[in-house]
């Protein structure tokens, strides 16, 4: 061994080292669990921002503004005559928001059902990890850590 390093062995077998050891891996879980959370909050409000209808249209359909937005692009393209090249662009580009709205709210859903409901379980299951810490930090610790 490498002399001046053969103290290592003995130091990290010493008690207060285990205590710090310990006490490292709760301030971890709590900084994770810390960062799941906030994750899972920002998921959530992007979630619902993206997600809203458009309640206040004159629109019997209540879908995404961009959707709305394309519908009735559509709708005014389609008063132009059939030669109208004004015309024809405001219903391409009319279809081309509702797609954008289907791929939006495609986009939604899988993020909700894919990702935020993922999340909300890992956050579930590192919060009771965080409990079983406690009491394991608290034990194996001569004064209780914060974990």
């Amino acid at each position: 061994m490498i002399r001046g390093w053969t103290f290592i062995p003995t130091l990290l077998n010493h008690v207060p080292f285990r205590s710090v050891e310990v006490s490292s891996q709760c301030l971890l879980t709590l900084w994770c669990s810390l960062g799941m959370e906030r994750l899972q909050k920002s998921m959530s409000a992007y979630v619902k921002w993206l997600g809203r209808r458009g309640e206040a249209f004159e629109d019997k359909e209540k879908g995404l503004p961009v959707s709305y937005m394309g519908r009735t692009m559509v709708s005014h393209g389609e008063d132009f005559e059939p030669d109208s090249d004004f015309g024809n662009g405001l219903i391409a580009v009319g279809r081309a928001n509702e797609r954008i709205s289907a791929v939006q709210e495609t986009f939604v859903s899988d993020g909700t059902t894919l990702w935020l409901e993922s999340l909300e379980r890992s956050l579930a299951m590192m919060k009771e990890y965080q409990v079983c810490r406690r009491v394991e930090c608290a034990a194996s610790s001569d004064r209780w850590t914060p974990c």
